[in-house]
């Protein structure tokens, strides 16, 4: 014998629950953070290696350290890499590293949400700001 159960719900029930912002940048929005924070180059004259991102992303704009954020891995693979050594860098780093030999940049100092936005396109080849190195 099959038994068919037909739940009776709420108007309220029904309706989707809104979805919950994570304050992530407190209280900042993306656009405030587009607008008013950025990452500084770290570039001095005979560096032996420059690494050069494509433009910050949100989280590394808002804390001001290149590659920082939860589901950025440059830091941890670098140190597996052997790259530099037994010594554990993260975000934050960039300055101490500079005096190594290593430094940071951008292509596009605008900050996004996502790195393929087509405000990427527009930068043009040979980049002036590379070429002083």
């Amino acid at each position: 014998m099959n038994f068919l159960f037909f739940a009776q719900t709420d108007e309220a029930e029904a309706k989707p629950k809104p979805k919950r912002r994570l304050n992530r940048f407190n209280g900042m929005t993306e656009e405030e953070i587009a607008a008013t924070c950025g990452l500084k180059d770290f570039l001095k004259r005979d560096l032996d290696v420059v690494f050069i991102g494509i433009n910050p992303s949100m989280f590394a704009a808002y804390t001001g350290k290149y590659y920082d954020g939860p589901g950025n891995h440059f830091w941890k693979a670098l140190f597996l890499s052997g790259f530099l050594g037994n010594t554990p860098w993260g975000p934050g780093d960039e300055i101490k590293l500079l005096d190594l030999g290593i430094g940071f940049t951008n292509v596009v100092a605008r900050t996004t949400r996502v790195s393929c936005g087509k405000h990427l396109f527009k930068t043009k080849f040979p980049c002036p700001r590379l070429s002083l190195l």
